[in-house]
């Protein structure tokens, strides 16, 4: 029955159109469904059931249930790394502050505006198997990439956080999305500014707070 009804709701559309609202609609069920009974609990029938389509619907979308919450924490990563980037270049001189908010706020809001998809990324991702945990790492390196970019940007030349980026970065990616998780999560929700206040502070440290000179550096 499920599978007609979605068959006339595509009747006439391009392939691509069809593929295209499957697996967005596909997507908008796993959030559904990983954030609320939680990935470990969920089932591929019942994602299709939330989105309305079929399972053979959607094995032709994705390899699996895992492959779906793969597919979401990828996107989910690589949406929040854009606004951060924007937000941050969007951001006049060399404040250091200054940036850290603007990239702060945008992660924030990235993963926070959408519960569901702050409960994906940093609750349901964790501790599922070894190959969810390669692309956890991964997402990780890539994070750890950009903050290094800006970082070289607007800190002084030859600068580096003690214990180097990536060290810096896994102790506040440890930090950040542990409030951020708490934050998206409660009812009510205190107000963003309370969340950016504790934030910005210790990000802003781990970049300037004990830097040392690169070797070579004048």
């Amino acid at each position: 029955m499920t599978e007609r009804l979605s068959e006339r709701r595509y009747r006439g559309l391009p392939p691509e159109v069809r593929q295209a609202d499957r697996r967005r609609r596909f997507r908008e069920a796993g959030l559904d469904v990983f954030s609320d009974a939680g990935y470990m609990s969920s089932s591929v029938p019942e994602i299709c059931r939330v989105a309305g389509l079929s399972t053979r619907q959607f094995y032709e979308e994705f390899t699996s249930r895992e492959g779906l919450l793969l597919d979401l924490f990828q996107r989910i990563n690589e949406e929040a790394r854009s606004l951060v980037s924007q937000a941050m270049r969007q951001v006049d001189g060399e404040d250091v502050r200054a940036h850290v908010v603007a990239g702060v706020t945008a992660y924030i809001r990235a993963l926070g505006d959408d519960p569901r998809r702050a409960r994906v990324a940093l609750t349901e991702a964790v501790g599922v198997n070894q190959n969810v945990d390669h692309e956890r790492e991964r997402q990780r390196a890539e994070w750890t990439v950009l903050i290094e970019t800006a970082g070289r940007e607007i800190m002084p030349e030859g600068s580096t956080p003690l214990g180097g980026y990536h060290t810096a970065m896994v102790a506040y990616a440890g930090a950040v999305n542990a409030v951020v998780a708490d934050w998206a999560k409660g009812e009510p929700r205190s107000p963003l500014s309370e969340v950016t206040d504790v934030l910005v502070p210790l990000l802003t440290a781990v970049l300037s707070l004990g830097c040392k000179q690169d070797a070579g550096a004048a």
